[in-house]
Formats: C-alpha cells, sequence, structure tokens
C-alpha cells in the first residue's frame, strides 16, 4: 500500500493512528514515504530556521526576532556562523518560538560530505519538535546565485512540501513599513528575476519585507558628539528592529500552522543523542588519552555511516555542488 486517503474519516487522528505510514494533516492522507506534516497546538514549540548565503543577514534578523544579542552578526563576505545556533524560546501571541541561525552558505572553499552530515545532524537535533518555518534570507535583487542555492537545498531535502514551510524574507529593505513600496518590488523581482524564481515564489509562503541595520558600538575614544550621534542612530535603528520583528513574526503567528519533520526525522534525532551519550561516556571512562581520542574517531565513523543512510544518498553530489557554488558566489 502506498497512500491512503482519509479525508472523509474525521475519528482518525494523528493519536488514533497505528500505521508504519506517515501522516500528512493537511492533505490527510496516509503515505508510504514522505515528511511527517502535523497541524500545530497552541502549545508546540515552533521552531524557525533560518537559511541564505552568507552576508545577507541572517544573523541581524535572527538577534532581531529573538530580541537578543546571541548571534554574532558580521557585514562581511565570510559568515560568523560556524554551526547551527538556537535562541532561548520566546513567546509572541502566546506561543513558544525558537530560532535556528544555519551555517551560510559560502562559508568554506571546502564543503564535506563529514561537513554537511554533521550540520544537518545537529540542525535537526537541536529541532526535535520538527520545524514550523524555514526562512530564506536574501538582500537587493534574488540573484542566479541565490535561486541555486534555494533549489539545492530543495533537492537535498527530496521532498517538494518543504517549500510549503518557506518564506523568502528580503532585508535591507528600507521601504519596509510601506506596504506598496513592497508590493512594487515583489513585482519587480517577478519581472527583473529568472523564471526560476517566480517558481519560487509561487510554491512558498511569500515574501515579507524587513531592514535590521546593525546597532551602533560605542568606543573609548568617541567624543561627546560623536557618542550623541550613535546614540541618535541607535535609537532609530532599533526601532526599524523593533518594527521588522513583529512583521515576522506577525506572518508566522498568522499563516504558518504546520510542523514539519523529514521522514526519517526522529530516528535521527534519536541518533545524534545517542552520538553525544557515548562521546561523554567515553570521555568520562578514558579522559583525554591517545586510546580516548582512537574510540571517538571510531564512534564518529560509524555514526556518520548510519547518519548517510537516513539522510539520503545524494550528499557527495550535493557536496560537490556547494564547492562549485561557493565558487561562484565568491
Amino acid at each position: 500500500m502506498e497512500e491512503v486517503n482519509i479525508n472523509n474519516c474525521p475519528k482518525l487522528t494523528t493519536d488514533t493512528i497505528k500505521s508504519d505510514l506517515n501522516y500528512n494533516a493537511v492533505s490527510r492522507k496516509l503515505t508510504k514515504v514522505g515528511p511527517q506534516i502535523t497541524k500545530v497546538d497552541e502549545n508546540d514549540i515552533r521552531n524557525i530556521l533560518i537559511v541564505g548565503i552568507t552576508g545577507n543577514g541572517k544573523s541581524a534578523l535572527a538577534n532581531t526576532l529573538s530580541d537578543s544579542d546571541r548571534f554574532e552578526e558580521g557585514s562581511h563576505s565570510t559568515s560568523i556562523t560556524k554551526n547551527f545556533k538556537k535562541s532561548n524560546l520566546f513567546e509572541w501571541q502566546g506561543k513558544n518560538y525558537c530560532i535556528i541561525d544555519n551555517i551560510g552558505f559560502g562559508d568554506t572553499s571546502s564543503i564535506t560530505e563529514e561537513d554537511i552530515l554533521h550540520e544537518i545532524g545537529k540542525g535537526i537535533y537541536s529541532a526535535k519538535e520538527g520545524l514550523n518555518q524555514i526562512l530564506f534570507v536574501f538582500k537587493d535583487r534574488f540573484s542566479e546565485e541565490q535561486a541555486i542555492v534555494f533549489n539545492m537545498f530543495k533537492d537535498f531535502i527530496a521532498e517538494s512540501e518543504i517549500t510549503e514551510i518557506a518564506t523568502l524574507v528580503r532585508t535591507n529593505f528600507p521601504n519596509f513599513r510601506n506596504p506598496q513600496k513592497c508590493e512594487n518590488d515583489r513585482k519587480n523581482l517577478i519581472n527583473e528575476s529568472n523564471k526560476n524564481f517566480s517558481e519560487i515564489i509561487s510554491s512558498c509562503k511569500g515574501i515579507v519585507y524587513v531592514d535590521n541595520p546593525a546597532i551602533p558600538a560605542m568606543e573609548e575614544e568617541d567624543d561627546e558628539e560623536t557618542i550623541e550621534e550613535k546614540e541618535k542612530q541607535a535609537q532609530i535603528n532599533e526601532e526599524k528592529r523593533k518594527t521588522s520583528r513583529k512583521v515576522v513574526l506577525d506572518h508566522l503567528a498568522k499563516d504558518c500552522q504546520v510542523i514539519y519533520k523529514l521522514k526519517e526525522w526522529n530516528s535521527i534525532h534519536s541518533m545524534v543523542e545517542d552520538y553525544i551519550k557515548r562521546k561523554e561516556e567515553i570521555k568520562r571512562n578514558l579522559g583525554d588519552t591517545k586510546e580516548s581520542q582512537k574510540k571517538l574517531e571510531e564512534v564518529k565513523k560509524s555514526w556518520f555511516k548510519e547518519l548517510r543512510v537516513k539522510i539520503g544518498a545524494s550528499l557527495p553530489m550535493l557536496a560537490a555542488e556547494l564547492n562549485a557554488q561557493v565558487e561562484i558566489i565568491k
């Protein structure tokens, strides 16, 4: 059996269904393969994953949404974020959210299969409840490189439903508070960009516009006039970030009503949890010794082998594509 349509079976819920088939609460179908998609409950933790090319404002958006300085912001093409980083839980409109900032595409000229496996594994572990929304960040025009990265991310997941929980976020847009300016820009982006972008927009939750300017840092050598100017600019920038936060979080609360997990999500989470426990046990029993290092390396290789099977066999090709894409972006 490949698929069962249960649209006319209102009594069947995630609690009453006992099957190896996956339940899609949106289409109300049981399928043999595919992601787990469930309707979000009021008390669910809503994990928001931020992805995009390095230098497009991922970490600034993560700080803005979580109302924190947990994510180190940078203005250069070299990413400061080297791995998944997670915010503390925070509340918006009575719902609990958590922001996850991902390593940026274009960080390095050598993205190995193990790098990808490790980061994906850690990302799933950090969001054991699943993902509520993926925010794909870009600034200025939506370039060919960004379209390639977006489609690579979608193809790697290998399940087209991932775009149903994706929202495009255009950063550094000064007129983000003007709905007409945002709509005009959306139309211009579609007209000026390639065909891929039009398809991406239609498959996602649309585009959200924000502006998260950096807060000026005070320096010891600043004189009174400079300090006063920076304080004024800080107030203006903080107000913009506060409004940007409301725009995005209101969108999430209103339009993003599902939790998404890959087919093997729970299994991968358990694997990472077991891997962490085994590492801690080895260090506790053997300390920092050569024997310990050898044992850790054996456990790591075994874990990567198992994880590759769970996530999929397309990683070597993806790693090669990412390396090639990094060179294009540079």
